[in-house]
């Protein structure tokens, strides 16, 4: 089988499992972990500003000013642009972030993941908490 069709079959199989999951998806895009949520009944809306930061294939939402680490989970309709740098598009494709530079998000902090879903636990991966499950950006 030539490797082009291959990598189709292999990436096809990722996206149609993605679409069974639906929330908690994540494509591990140039080793950066994606993790996404659906966003359902009432929605948090506090804030959290900081610095889009890569750490090891995690993005997290970093200040040291105000004690912030928090990795990301982002809302489904959101997307990943593997550019330098790295950018996360909103449900308009618009940057809703940008690796590097300042950022505040509306959402709500969780020490735990496991109430946003199993789906959305394993595409955290090693990816450690705390956790701040995105509803928005300013």
């Amino acid at each position: 089988m030539h490797a082009g069709k291959l990598l189709n079959i292999k990436f096809g199989f990722g996206v149609f499992l993605c679409a069974i999951l639906l929330a908690g998806c994540s494509l591990l895009t140039g080793g950066v972990r994606f993790p996404v949520w659906s966003l359902a009944g009432p929605l948090p809306e506090a804030l959290v500003a900081g610095t889009l930061t890569n750490v090891g294939g995690c993005l997290r939402i970093v200040s040291v000013e105000h004690h912030v680490d928090h990795l990301l989970i982002w809302p489904e309709s959101y997307t990943l642009q593997m550019v330098s740098p790295i950018r996360v598009l909103d449900e308009k494709l618009a940057p809703a972030a940008i690796e590097g530079q300042q950022v505040t998000l509306s959402g709500g902090e969780s020490q735990t993941i496991e109430q946003l879903g199993p789906a959305v636990v394993q595409a955290a991966g090693s990816c450690g908490g705390p956790y701040w499950a995105v509803t928005g950006h300013r």
